[in-house]
């Protein structure tokens, strides 16, 4: 019994891994050099399908200095929504020379859709209002 016991417990530890991981996401540091300075986020990678799909939706509040990142390959034209997102976002959109192709801002619920407005190798999502706040603009360069 004591055996079922502690085989039990490992499988549904092993079970809970998941699901402990998907509360606590990976943050990584972010850097957009500006002609004011620098300014550092921490982003949310978004590299499978589903969390591509999911994004940002269902969240009602994001800090100023966090992010989700978007990457494609190749390099392509790209097109978000705010479908399910509860809060304005602004979407940065980052050429293959890792600069600021265009910044568009969406609004909570909206299903216009967004284009990047040439090929582009990721799409950055911000709390809605930042980049201006920041004087973040089309043409700084972004690293990670």
């Amino acid at each position: 019994m004591l055996r079922f016991l502690c085989a039990l417990s490992l499988v549904m530890g092993i079970l809970l891994l998941p699901a402990q991981a998907a509360e606590k996401p990976i943050l990584l540091p972010l850097r957009i050099h500006t002609s004011s300075g620098e300014h550092n986020f921490m982003i949310e990678p978004a590299l499978t399908p589903q969390q591509q799909a999911k994004g940002l939706m269902g969240r009602t509040k994001m800090d100023d200095d966090y992010g989700m990142l978007f990457p494609i390959s190749p390099p392509q034209p790209m097109t978000m929504w705010m479908e399910n997102t509860l809060i304005p976002l602004d979407i940065v959109f980052i050429g293959p020379d890792r600069r600021i192709v265009r910044i568009v801002t969406g609004q909570p619920l909206d299903r216009t859709l967004l284009p990047s407005g040439g090929s582009v190798i990721a799409a950055l999502e911000l709390k809605g209002g930042i980049t201006k706040k920041l004087g973040i603009r089309a043409g700084d360069r972004v690293e990670w």
